[in-house]
């Protein structure tokens, strides 16, 4: 070995000599796992919360449709009397039905952002609530962190608080209003 072989050697056992004791020094910590995206599907509020969307969506789908079909019908009207109205009335009538086009247009995108905050809000309730739970059961068992299940790659299924939490969950907050504008 070359002597700038047995200097990097030397500083790679050094280097972990200082390293090794930061990790002893947490060996006392206590961890806990979370897996927020299951709860979120498996708790009867985030099933509420899924089925009060299911049912926006179909019924906003279903008001788009009619009110489309009868834009089309409104259009294949004006295109057949074209050739009898009045370029000037024509042009009106195109104009106004072009607004009612523009004017679909924003209510949809204003509805569906209505639906996304409603959503958002909606999970926001959900998490915070998960997230006092979380603390209350941190607090009754002396845990130090908690790791979203995202976070790692394999854990102790002891480790996991799922299961409580969803539990809890499901006794404080059965269900959640979805609130649309």
């Amino acid at each position: 070995m070359t002597r700038l072989h047995i200097t990097w050697l030397r500083v790679l056992v050094l280097g972990l000599l200082v390293v090794a004791p930061a990790a002893v020094a947490h060996d006392g910590t206590s961890i806990a796992v979370i897996d927020v995206q299951r709860l979120l599907h498996e708790s009867t509020a985030g099933q509420s919360i899924e089925s009060q969307m299911e049912q926006q969506r179909m019924a906003f789908g279903q008001d788009i449709s009619n009110r489309e079909a009868a834009l089309r019908s409104k259009e294949q009207q004006l295109m057949q009397q074209a050739a009898i109205l009045a370029p000037e009335v024509l042009a009106e009538q195109r104009r106004e039905f072009e607004e009612e086009v523009i004017a679909l247009q924003q209510e949809v995108r204003r509805r569906q952002q209505g639906i996304e905050q409603g959503y958002a809000e909606a999970i926001a309730t959900v998490r915070q609530n998960v997230l006092t739970i979380l603390q209350n059961i941190v607090e009754q068992r002396g845990i130090d962190v908690v790791l979203a299940r995202s976070g790692y790659l394999v854990a102790s299924r002891d480790l996991d608080l799922t299961e409580d939490v969803l539990i809890e969950l499901n006794q404080v907050l059965p269900s959640v209003a979805l609130n649309v504008q």
